[in-house]
């Protein structure tokens, strides 16, 4: 595979330095750089004509809005990733370069950020030549106890089931982790330790890693002891361990299911980068709906787009006082599914291993949803999948 390609486009000497110098640790060549007072539509043309795989930009050099500029170089042929340096990590800057659709926002100390940022850009380069691989659902509570890990525990199983795939079920809740005790596994290891060792992770270590759950599922809990709630946010992981764990397990599982928890939190936004699409799990009460028409709003803003967001209603009453129509104008989104309530087989499931029999009112659910998920109709003959692009 051939290196990756820089193109710069700086004016303070610290900034060109931190490239120069991440660019040389990583034995990367700076194949094109912007001279001073250089016209903008010159230096288009070069990295039309040179085609770099990534060019920087500082905030105070740019020819417009920052959206134009973004724009401008990623349309170029080649279509590079454009990396933003600004002198500070401020947040309205911050989102401005998310909107703009920079790959990485880098802001002092930059020599550290820089380097940082250029180990993520060689990771996302290899996934993007890679083969296609197996694809990630994930399941957000907008807030506790909405039942997203009752859901996910039961999808992963489901796929696993009835569709035939290989199936890997992690538990991202690294401040409760429910989804082992739930399913009745046991491991001495964690996400934690797979993204400690992310960058060497292969088969033999990830067979250490995981355990056997119902109907052959593959279930990597939250860490090696159990979760307790009240103690502080765990340690946000580097975003290169985060995109490398996924690549390494897109590579392993047809479908790979995460639990991401409740709210918004920096630890699962790490993840959802990452993440093909995330259900976000409500019930009908009116702080779980307050709640996620926030938790919508908080994605968005912050550069999620709508097309990876599906809403579930979860506990859904048989005779609801509202419709879902009525619902989606509340919240402001579509409601892509509704759960409905069985108390009484989840109960019994947590006897057991933790899963309904597909013969209850939520098994039956489930096994719809994911009918949807691989892209069959199903039980309901329904046009519309979760993997299909809004």
């Amino acid at each position: 595979m051939e290196p990756l390609r820089i193109a710069i486009a700086l004016e303070t000497a610290e900034a060109k330095n931190a490239v120069r110098s991440a660019a040389q640790s990583h034995g990367l060549e700076v194949v094109l750089e912007q001279p001073p007072n250089a016209v903008a539509s010159e230096f288009l043309n070069q990295v039309s004509r040179l085609r770099p795989d990534v060019v920087f930009i500082e905030t105070a050099r740019l020819w417009g809005p920052l959206y134009e500029a973004v724009g401008a170089l990623s349309s170029t042929d080649g279509a590079p990733a454009v990396a933003v340096i600004h002198s500070s990590p401020d947040p309205e800057a911050i989102l401005e370069a998310m909107r703009a659709g920079a790959a990485e926002f880098i802001y002092p100390p930059l020599d550290h950020n820089t380097r940082r940022s250029l180990d993520r850009l060689l990771v996302l380069r290899e996934g993007r030549r890679r083969p296609a691989a197996g694809n990630t659902l994930a399941f957000l509570s907008v807030k506790g106890g909405c039942g997203a890990t009752t859901i996910a525990c039961h999808m992963a199983t489901e796929l696993q089931r009835s569709c035939g795939k290989s199936v890997l079920l992690a538990d991202f809740d690294r401040e409760l982790g429910m989804v082992a005790f739930l399913l009745k596994t046991k491991s001495q290891y964690g996400v934690a330790d797979a993204l400690e060792n992310a960058q060497r992770l292969d088969r033999s270590m990830w067979q250490a890693f995981v355990a056997a759950g119902p109907n052959g599922v593959h279930v990597l809990s939250a860490a090696a002891s159990e979760a307790t709630a009240g103690e502080s946010e765990p340690a946000v992981p580097a975003p290169d361990r985060v995109g490398r764990f996924f690549q390494f397990v897109r590579s392993q599982y047809d479908m790979t299911v995460v639990d991401l928890g409740r709210g918004v939190t920096r630890v699962n936004l790490s993840a959802m980068a990452d993440i093909d699409y995330t259900c976000l799990v409500t019930t009908m009460d009116i702080p779980a709906l307050h709640r996620a028409r926030r938790t919508i709003r908080t994605l968005l803003n912050g550069g999620y787009t709508r097309d990876r967001m599906r809403l579930i209603v979860n506990r859904m009453p048989k005779h609801a006082d509202v419709s879902v129509g009525e619902l989606e104008k509340m919240i402001e989104f579509p409601v892509y599914a509704t759960v409905p309530e069985d108390d009484p087989a989840v109960s019994d499931a947590y006897s057991r291993n933790g899963v309904v029999a597909p013969s209850t009112t939520l098994g039956r659910q489930i096994s719809v949803l994911a009918a949807r998920l691989t892209g069959q109709p199903g039980k309901e003959q329904r046009k519309f999948r979760l993997f299909a692009r809004a």
